[in-house]
């Protein structure tokens, strides 16, 4: 029973097992794992950066337009105000020169 279970341990392990493979083609091959995994990390690292210098571009364009909109909708407001005076002041001038216009008809 001992002897299994030790068959059965080696056999789980056996990629591992020293007594099949040499210590360094064992190390040679973790190393080439771990060099593996992280090309792996380096590579989803630059993506993920690439990924939130895109994002901070876009959120900067976003800004600027939103910005942009805001000086936009501020400068109308303020044009459609002033042409409302100034509609306004010609209503004004003329009702006076109307009324200049009735009293000179009326002397």
């Amino acid at each position: 029973l001992p002897g299994q279970l030790q068959a059965k341990a080696s056999e789980q392990n056996a990629p591992y097992n020293v007594s099949e493979a040499r210590p360094s083609s064992i190390n040679k091959l973790r190393l080439m794992r771990v060099e593996a995994e992280l090309q792996k990390t380096a590579r989803l690292t630059k993506q993920a950066k690439a990924t939130l210098l895109m994002k901070t571009v876009r959120m900067k364009a976003a800004m600027r337009r939103a910005a942009l909109a805001s000086r936009h909708a501020s400068q109308a407001q303020l044009d459609q105000e002033e042409a409302s005076s100034e509609r306004a002041r010609i209503a004004q001038q003329k009702a006076e020169e109307d009324v200049r216009r009735a009293a000179q008809k009326a002397t």
